[in-house]
């Protein structure tokens, strides 16, 4: 009888957690990936190819890029200028350049053109609603405490 309730637990243990899984795919499925997240963006990270020094120094640049974004299209939806959306593009071009120049900080050529098709790929997924979060909403955005 011993063996019969240990079996009985150890089922509705696995049930329980089979029931876990099913619950955090599925919530896992409604939720989009970010667009940093995207296969073919981190693939394009991949074709970078940073060294060990060079991998932080550009998950700093990153996280400045998107925590600058965010900061800036806060502040400009808080003073709600006209042309809201031309200043969010404005602040958007500002902070990409400044990005721009801190890649090239610690890039070689080559790695900076491999980088340029990198922060092309994102962008496009960002500005895309279908694939990924609008530059104006950036909700999971990474920030320097991210990493």
């Amino acid at each position: 009888m011993n063996t019969i309730n240990q079996l009985s637990r150890v089922c509705r243990c696995v049930l329980l957690l089979l029931v876990a899984v099913l619950a955090s795919h599925t919530t896992a499925a409604e939720k989009p990936i970010p667009p940093w997240m995207h296969k073919d963006v981190l693939q394009a990270a991949l074709n970078i190819g940073m060294n060990a020094e060079q991998s932080p120094q550009f998950k700093v640049a990153l996280s400045r890029y998107f925590d600058d974004l965010n900061l800036g299209i806060k502040k400009l939806i808080r003073r709600n200028p006209s042309g809201l959306e031309r200043a969010i593009k404005r602040k958007s071009n500002s902070v990409r350049k400044n990005m721009d120049k801190d890649m090239a900080k610690f890039l070689d050529e080559e790695q900076m053109s491999n980088y340029f098709v990198y922060r092309d790929l994102l962008l496009a997924k960002m500005s895309d609603p279908v694939k990924g979060s609008s530059p104006s909403v950036l909700p999971d955005a990474p920030t320097s405490h991210t990493y």
